[in-house]
């Protein structure tokens, strides 16, 4: 298998992993351009671009055989107008991932606002987590890993902050509701 086969697939499990945590954002300044804020809680750019390669990688993985069936590629679908409108099936999935993004905005600016904090064992995990992401598709080299993260806007310091995030929603979600969310 070529090099770049290897490390698509790699890149395609890595996102499909991320995926299967609650997808949310926020962002200090030092992790991209604010695009959305509310008070002190700030969305970025990188982290919007992050969160739209999920959802594309997510609908290639349930519709992937689907799609290659009927178009040439993946771009080819995406430029495609959705049936009975004028947008295109990128246009419609860029909407849905900033109406998403304003909800988890909201919950991580509610979260603060509680003033909650993670317990160091959840971000030492995360940070195993991560270590071990680059041990698998980088071959233990963050640099390289950095390199594979770069075709969707963002690094090492973006997925960890995008993960931490997640783990702060899935908090937020556990104090409001309880732990099986009832």
């Amino acid at each position: 298998m070529k090099r770049t086969t290897k490390i698509a697939l790699r890149l395609a499990a890595l996102v499909l992993c991320a995926l299967m945590l609650i997808p949310a954002l926020a962002s200090c300044a030092s992790l991209g351009t604010p695009v959305m804020s509310l008070g002190s809680t700030e969305i970025t750019g990188n982290m919007l671009q992050l969160l739209l390669s999920r959802y594309k990688a997510n609908m290639l993985h349930r519709y992937g055989s689907a799609i290659r069936n009927e178009y040439v590629n993946l771009d080819a679908f995406l430029d495609t107008k959705v049936e009975g409108s004028d947008k295109t099936y990128d246009q419609l999935f860029t909407e849905h991932v900033k109406d998403n993004a304003k909800t988890y905005l909201a919950a991580l600016h509610l979260y603060d606002e509680l003033g909650l904090s993670l317990p160091s064992s959840v971000v030492e995990s995360v940070d195993a987590t991560l270590e071990d992401l680059i041990e698998q598709f980088a071959e233990g080299s963050r640099q390289e890993f950095n390199t594979v993260l770069a075709a969707y806007g963002v690094n090492y310091e973006i997925l960890r902050e995008m993960y931490i995030i997640e783990e702060k929603v899935a908090q937020l979600q556990e104090h409001l509701f309880g732990k099986n969310g009832s």
